[in-house]
């Protein structure tokens, strides 16, 4: 919206006759979700292609035959 005057005009839908309103308007304000929704949804393919990787080794290394030290109950 270009910087100008403008008017903002409200009619209440009640009955009352008087009440309190606030109202804040605020101009340039700086949105911080849309830079950290994108920045979320460029890492979602990275993520996966890492759980993807993680998945993939850990099953290798559970058909193999040097599985981890961890996974073998020999050593009691």
């Amino acid at each position: 919206m270009p910087p100008g005057r403008y008017y903002l005009r409200l009619e209440p839908e009640t009955d009352v006759s008087s009440f309190d309103l606030d109202l804040r308007v605020r101009r340039d304000v700086p949105l911080l979700r849309l830079p950290l929704l994108s920045l979320l949804l460029l890492g979602l393919p990275f993520a996966f292609v890492l759980w993807q990787s993680r998945t993939f080794e850990t099953a290798r290394w559970m058909q193999s035959d040097h599985a981890r030290a961890d996974d073998e109950d020999d050593d009691e």
